[in-house]
């Protein structure tokens, strides 16, 4: 409508709604207080010769007016064959592009369900889930603006990961992954599932995904192998970390100052926990030197 009234050539204009982002965060922080938006006002950017920006924004008005009138009847009358004919000529709202329009398809009620069962949920139950499931606040915004709740749901269900954990290690740690790499050619947020399901099947603990991802989020086609060699990673079983428990115990004997229990357990957690990281559970392996050392 901006090329045929206001004569503007595309591209003439950008929106903060698009579904693939042009305008980034950064420029919103700058657009926005010049346009006195807040946070749930959507921005438009229009450009082109000065002298029809006034026309591009009367038209601009027009049509954003338009929408509060319903969707736009239909101009043409449809046949069997498919074919179409110019049916009447309806004034204001109802005459947008009559040579592109086509009759109304009828939906039953039964198909109607059935597609309403494919809608996202509200927002508020988005929020109230993550509530539940004891995902921490702050991570609510920025898993709400990249629209991660479906994978988190998705991964959750699907695999038997913590929904907490999942959420609060996406909405931490992937932000600011994402603030302190530059993303690399083919990242996408589905690739986290493939680092999970990568992890779980060789029986890793989740942390490692810690050290992992801001490698995966750089080079996205690197192996998951590789990751693990770069970020210089030595699988072990848990049996051959628990084995040292008495040989720890024993030097933290020989070297202490002040013995006491919580010292002699941070001591030995602190020299295990490198060897331990990504192959077990820090809580777990506290609770077996807990119990090795009573």
């Amino acid at each position: 409508r901006l090329k045929v009234v206001a004569c503007l050539e595309k591209p003439n204009m950008l929106h903060t709604e698009q579904f693939d982002p042009v305008i980034t965060d950064l420029d919103l922080e700058i657009i926005a207080p010049m346009l006195n938006a807040g946070p749930e006002d959507a921005q438009i950017i229009v450009w082109g010769p000065e002298e029809d920006m006034e026309t591009a924004l009367e038209t601009i008005e027009e049509r954003c007016k338009m929408a509060f009138e319903g969707v736009p009847q239909e101009t043409r009358k449809s046949f069997e064959d498919g074919s179409t004919i110019f049916e009447r000529v309806l004034p204001g709202a109802d005459r947008m592009y009559p040579d592109t329009d086509s009759a109304p398809i009828p939906l039953g009620d039964e198909e109607i369900e059935n597609l309403s069962k494919g809608l996202p949920t509200e927002v508020v139950e988005r929020y109230n889930q993550l509530r539940d499931w004891g995902v921490a606040e702050s991570t609510y915004k920025y898993i709400f603006k990249r629209n991660l709740f479906p994978i988190i749901d998705k991964i959750s269900s699907k695999h038997g990961i913590s929904s907490k954990w999942l959420g609060n290690f996406i909405g931490h740690r992937l932000k600011w992954v994402e603030g302190h790499f530059e993303k690399g050619e083919g990242f996408s947020y589905d690739i986290i599932e493939d680092l999970l399901v990568f992890l779980k099947n060789k029986n890793l603990d989740f942390r490692l995904a810690y050290k992992m991802i801001p490698v995966l989020y750089h080079y996205p086609k690197m192996e998951m192998e590789s990751i693990l060699t770069s970020i210089k990673f030595k699988e072990r079983k848990q049996d051959e970390i628990i084995e040292k428990i008495s040989f720890l115990n024993e030097k933290f004997t020989s070297i202490c100052y002040t013995d006491t229990m919580e010292r002699r357990i941070n001591w030995i957690m602190g020299q295990l926990s490198k060897m331990a990281y990504g192959n077990m559970a820090l809580e777990e392996l506290y609770q077996v030197v807990k119990q090795k050392i009573a």
